[in-house]
């Protein structure tokens, strides 16, 4: 049974962390496009092995990293994160996986794509937002990348917010003194804004990791 999946783009241009295809020494990448075969039409369940075993729901034009599910068959932990405990390791495992949505999901995911402004779960917009100030910050990033894209601009505003209600002021202090008199600074093409940042994604990465584990226990 799964219960949360990540989205990733195929192209490059659109996701950065998109799935890795390509040439092995010996064999090809194993990747999540749909074969010709496959139970649904261009969708394809399916195990990669990429720093670990990662089930993944494939489709022409994305694929779904599972990161949290649980087995039902037997009694194991559930799985939270990247890996999955869950493997399809043969195109007749992916071929026989069946897919059951569940429908309440797929009618607010419809409720979202027909409309310009929706959301799954409409209540403390702001606390969603802050309840971790540095994930605040590179959420604001992704969105300004998204809607201005080579002119988009960190603001020193932004920043001041998230250095105000965090716990790892030390981190973004130097994003502050970096931007000095400035009310905003460019996000792409800016080094010493990537390297300054490399610390925040580390710091967020640890607390990713602390929260998974206490996912885990309440599942």
């Amino acid at each position: 049974m799964v219960n949360t999946v990540e989205v990733y783009g195929r192209k490059k241009h659109v996701d950065i962390h998109r799935e890795p295809f390509g040439n092995l020494k010996h064999a090809i990448t194993i990747t999540s496009l749909p074969p010709s075969f496959a139970r649904y039409k261009n969708v394809w369940p399916t195990t990669i092995h990429n720093e670990g075993p990662k089930l993944v729901i494939g489709t022409l034009t994305l694929n779904a990293l599972i990161t949290s599910s649980i087995r039902v068959d037997c009694t194991v932990p559930p799985s939270v994160g990247p890996t999955s405990d869950i493997t399809l390791g043969t195109a007749d495992e992916s071929r026989g996986t069946r897919i059951f949505l569940d429908k309440e999901c797929v009618t607010l995911a419809l409720d979202i794509m027909n409309k310009k402004s929706a959301s799954i779960y409409p209540h403390d917009y702001a606390n969603q937002l802050r309840q971790n100030p540095v994930a605040y910050i590179f959420s604001h990033i992704a969105h300004c990348v998204l809607m201005h894209g080579k002119d988009a601009q960190l603001k020193k505003s932004t920043v001041q917010k998230a250095w105000e209600d965090s716990s790892a002021k030390d981190k973004i202090q130097p994003i502050l003194d970096l931007m000095a008199v400035e009310d905003a600074i460019p996000i792409l093409g800016n080094m010493d804004l990537n390297r300054l940042l490399q610390p925040l994604a580390a710091a967020l990465s640890s607390s990713i990791c602390h929260a998974n584990k206490s996912v885990l226990h309440a599942i």
